[in-house]
């Protein structure tokens, strides 16, 4: 029913949103252009750092000179740790620079995210029209193609009793072999359909394991149920 078919196509668009390949990619490099942004504004107040340490040790001593005069001695370890807070006062506008650029990064992700989010309900809306189209066509092409076999059943009856010519046999069975033609692109063109309306989903019922499509299924159940009982 129509509004069987909205409910179906708005749970499928809601699935694409949350999970399609191309979705997760932009919404990933939106948070790594929160996270700059956030690190960028944080650098307005923020010192830079720099703990460095160093040990050296003298491990063997050999040959004239290496024992220590009378008393004294040599000292084999030696280390050094230091700490260094910087502060940049002066940068120009530069941090101010990189904070709007981070910004802007971050308005045009969130602007891609939504018109991704359009698009893709778009293309499924489409998509869902086309195969309610295919499998309609399913059916009237195998009802064209018994029609088209009981029609040439009864020229061929009519030529064995001389009542038909040749050329009404040969046309009766080029177009009982068309109408079955039709009948197999039909399921072809369904199946293609099915497979653009999955793809525009980012879901592949063939790929999916027992769990996922169970999980599918589940949430579609919940979605029509919840929708039912808003209305």
């Amino acid at each position: 029913r129509p509004d069987d078919l909205r409910l179906i196509s708005d749970f499928m668009a809601q699935e694409a949103q949350e999970s399609h390949p191309t979705k997760k990619s932009l919404m990933a490099n939106l948070q790594v252009a929160e996270r700059q942004l956030a690190m960028n504004k944080r650098s307005y107040y923020l010192p830079t750092l720099a703990l460095q340490g160093q040990m050296d040790e003298v491990l063997w001593r050999g040959g004239d000179g290496s024992d220590p005069l009378p008393g004294q001695s040599f000292n084999d370890n030696s280390w050094n740790v230091a700490l260094n807070i910087s502060y940049p006062l002066f940068e120009g506008n530069r941090r101010h620079i990189n904070v709007q650029k981070s910004k802007i990064q971050q308005d045009q992700l969130s602007l891609n995210i939504k018109n991704l989010d359009n698009a893709l309900t778009l293309n499924i809306q489409a998509n869902t029209l086309q195969l309610l189209s295919a499998m309609t066509n399913i059916e009237f092409a195998k009802k064209s193609a018994e029609s088209a076999g009981k029609s040439m059943e009864l020229v061929q009856n009519a030529y064995k009793q001389g009542v038909a010519t040749l050329t009404d046999l040969l046309n009766s069975q080029q177009a009982a072999l068309g109408a079955k033609l039709a009948q197999s692109n039909s399921v072809y063109n369904y199946l293609i359909s099915f497979l653009e309306l999955e793809g525009s989903v980012g879901y592949l019922h063939m790929l999916a394991t027992e769990d996922e499509k169970q999980g599918f299924m589940d949430r579609l159940n919940q979605f029509i149920l919840e929708h039912k009982k808003e209305n």
